[in-house]
């Protein structure tokens, strides 16, 4: 009764505040909090209420976990995902990207990444409306399984299974962790383009594209093939974009 009554709703409120779990407890300040945060409940039979709060069958849920670390929020995350994107017709120009939510508690699959403001966290695939910034489809990244080796092209399995869904005529923008020749054309069979950045390490660039050596300040050139087009452009000496 009381998750229906104020629990799910103080927790859409506290998300609507950018608030996590850290800062949760200032929205019951009495200097610096939300009235209606301290009207509804008590900040401790709130936190009560989420220690306890479960989605799945304890009973079986170390089984599950062999085969998948997401074990204990599974079903509420694929029903919420597959919400996402029956609520809300994205527009014409979607991005894909990382995000890492922070998260210092324990987890098999918490991610450090020392160039994000947060550092630790879980690291979630997200692709969102380039003018609403609705998160249109999303994905928890698991990490690794042990004794195996890295996933080859990872960034094209992202947006391939991030789009799988997306209808024609959208145009996706991602950077270049994501960007592979494969990708763009198999989204541009399902009538979707894409706009990426490139690492010159790419094998499938032209040689002309990557010895940028020779070529002058604010030079910018093209190249083709049947289905992809590469520009380069040259801002400044030696500091050359693709």
């Amino acid at each position: 009764m009381e998750l229906e009554a104020y629990y799910f709703g103080l927790q859409i409120m506290a998300g609507v505040s950018k608030s996590n779990r850290e800062s949760l407890r200032c929205l019951w300040d009495e200097t610096n909090g939300r009235p209606i945060f301290r009207a509804v409940t008590h900040i401790e039979r709130f936190m009560q209420i989420s220690r306890c709060l479960r989605f799945d069958s304890h009973e079986d849920r170390e089984t599950r976990r062999l085969r998948d670390k997401l074990a204990p929020i599974r079903n509420i995350w694929d029903k919420w995902s597959k919400n996402l994107k029956l609520m809300y017709n994205p527009n014409e120009n979607v991005t894909g990207d990382e995000q890492l939510v922070l998260f210092r508690g324990r987890c098999c699959f918490r991610q450090y990444i020392p160039s994000k403001p947060a550092k630790y966290g879980s690291k979630i695939w997200a692709l969102c409306d380039s003018k609403s910034n609705y998160a249109w489809n999303m994905d928890v990244y698991l990490g690794r399984a042990r004794k195996t080796q890295p996933e080859k092209n990872q960034g094209e399995n992202v947006v391939i299974n991030l789009t799988r869904n997306l209808g024609k005529g959208h145009t996706v923008t991602c950077d270049n962790f994501f960007t592979t020749y494969n990708l763009a054309v198999e989204l541009l069979r399902r009538k979707i383009t894409v706009v990426e950045t490139v690492r010159k390490n790419k094998k499938f660039l032209p040689l002309q594209a990557i010895d940028v050596r020779k070529k002058p300040e604010h030079y910018s050139e093209l190249f083709f093939t049947q289905n992809v087009t590469v520009v380069t452009y040259m801002p400044k000496k030696y500091n050359s974009l693709l």
